[in-house]
């Protein structure tokens, strides 16, 4: 439901038919029963990198500006603030598979940031 470029997609590890995709603009999708639908997440910022909890009840979205965004079945998506000093660009981000562990997002080729859910 989207015509903007998408960076990022993910799938949860239990079920094919859940996910998220992320692009351009901020766009959002989700993958939830086979079907695709538009999340608003308020921010127009481009959006390079998604990670999806194993068992699909969260979400993790990263790019432009130091955007971040977290996602979490039936509730809006929420921005996190970046680091101090100058927002990075972010470029990926994944986490260690357990919806309250730790998320790993990286910004560039030497930079790496650890976030505890």
């Amino acid at each position: 439901p989207t015509t903007k470029t998408l960076y990022g997609a993910c799938v949860t590890e239990f079920s094919p038919q859940t996910g998220l995709a992320v692009g351009e603009g901020g766009v959002a999708l989700r993958l939830q029963n086979g079907t695709w639908s538009l999340i608003e997440t308020g921010d127009g910022r481009t959006l390079r990198s998604v990670w999806c909890d194993s068992n699909g009840s969260t979400a993790w979205a990263v790019g432009d500006g130091g955007s971040i965004r977290y996602f979490a079945v039936g509730s809006p998506s929420k921005a996190l603030s970046p680091p101090p000093g100058q927002p990075p660009n972010f470029t990926s981000v994944t986490g260690d598979g357990q919806s309250n562990g730790v998320v790993w997002i990286a910004a560039g080729t030497e930079t790496l940031y650890a976030l505890t859910r």
